[in-house]
């Protein structure tokens, strides 16, 4: 587990790749078993309790033992983005222990392989502005448009409707639950709802990305 310190009640932007840039989710089956590790491993409820992980999943998780408050998602082929507010003390590195030993033991049971998923640990980066938070809502939301051939980093959004028809329909990022008014237990919605006043609000705010505006850079070792 992690040695560094992360504060109750900061934003923290989570990401991971798989190791030597592999693909990590192979089928929607390891996609869906991710959502579901991110779901019951967040919690104080039964840390210390030898259960299996489908006997987890029966059970129902109450908010108020939850280690981090996850309030967005984003898989992606070979990494993920999460942007979490830790809620109890050790929360985020206790949460993200859990979360990597589970799943790398999920896959490397069905693959037959042994050894790391991910690469080193996950990393973080501390939310210090309302900027930047508003910002990474945008760039996690918009990562998917990159399995379409949208450049968006690069020249924009040039095709708005075929970008909004993606991401809606996408749901392996919180943006599918949240414009289509899914809730998940997983999730919590709270902070978007705070940010914009409504879904096209937000859904704005992602399409008027323009190049000349700071990317958020991403740096895997």
């Amino acid at each position: 587990m992690r040695s560094e310190l992360f504060t109750n009640g900061e934003y923290y932007h989570i990401y991971n790749r798989g190791v030597d840039r592999r693909i990590t989710f192979q089928s929607e089956e390891d996609l869906y078993r991710f959502l579901e590790t991110l779901r019951v491993f967040n919690t104080s409820q039964d840390v210390n309790e030898p259960i299996s992980f489908n006997r987890r999943c029966l059970r129902t998780y109450l908010p108020e033992y939850q280690l981090v408050k996850i309030n967005q998602f984003t898989l992606m082929p070979n990494h993920f983005h999460l942007l979490v507010q830790q809620t109890k003390e050790g929360g985020i590195s206790e949460f993200m222990h859990r979360l990597g030993t589970s799943f790398t033991q999920y896959i490397n049971k069905k693959e037959g392989r042994t050894g790391h998923l991910f690469e080193s640990r996950f990393k973080a980066k501390r939310i210090n502005s309302q900027t930047y938070l508003e910002h990474l809502t945008r760039y996690i939301h918009l990562n998917p448009l990159n399995l379409i051939g949208i450049d968006w980093k690069t020249n924009g959004i040039t095709d708005k409707l075929q970008a909004i028809d993606f991401l809606k329909t996408y749901q392996w990022s919180s943006f599918y639950y949240y414009f289509n008014n899914i809730d998940i237990p997983l999730l919590d919605p709270s902070l978007l709802r705070h940010l914009f006043d409504s879904i096209v609000d937000h859904q704005q705010f992602l399409l008027d990305y323009q190049p000349t505006q700071t990317v958020h850079k991403i740096h895997f070792p």
